[in-house]
Order: structure tokens, then sequence, then C-alpha cells
């Protein structure tokens, strides 16, 4: 990977910075970041890497009822990562593509 390519959470906060919008970061236990969540209310969005996309990103909007998930238990999260994703931006260097992408998702407008 590019060590001059910001990493996914660095892109999110860009993207919703003074949003109000709350993020957790997800990592696998090698400590590699996976997944970002990104919390309004009680609307939650996993934002991750497009794997059909290498500059997009993509991301899950979590039912209202489903639980955080545990940000030290891969095992929680990735099943939402497989989970028919949809695209959120095809170029994650654009923070505003970003930002409306996941307001988007959250279904904020």
């Amino acid at each position: 990977m590019d060590n001059n390519h910001p990493s996914l959470s660095e892109i999110v906060e860009k993207a919703i910075n003074n949003t109000g919008l709350k993020t957790i970061v997800l990592k696998d236990r090698q400590g590699v970041e996976q997944a970002v969540a990104v919390q309004c209310a009680e609307r939650t969005a996993l934002v991750f890497e497009d794997i059909e996309n290498p500059t997009g990103l993509a991301g899950v909007r979590l039912s209202n009822h489903t639980v955080m998930p545990d940000p030290t238990d891969p095992a929680d999260y990735l099943k939402f990562i497989a989970d028919k994703p949809v695209p959120i931006a095809e170029d994650d260097s654009d923070s505003t593509a970003v930002w409306k992408g996941i307001l988007n998702l959250l279904d904020i407008h």
C-alpha cells in the first residue's frame, strides 16, 4: 500500500468533519483497519474499501435494531461487509462524494 495514501478512517473523518457523526474504527486482529462504523442517532453504517473498485468506497447500513459490532472482534463485523454492500464513492480522495455517499447510506437528507 502507498504510504502517502490516507487510511480508511482518515478518509472518512475528513469527509464527515464537523458534522456531529460519530465513528468507530474496526480493525482485524493484526491491527489493520477493515471498516469504519459511522453513527447518527440510532442509524449505523459500515464504510469499507470497495473490492470491485480499488479507489472507491462501499458500505452497508445496519438495521436500526442491529447492535453495533464489537470493534475488537472481526467476526462480529466482517459478516456485514459481505452482506450486499452499495457503492459510496468512486474515488476515495473526493471528500464531498464520500460525505454525500455516507449521508445517503444513513438516509440523511
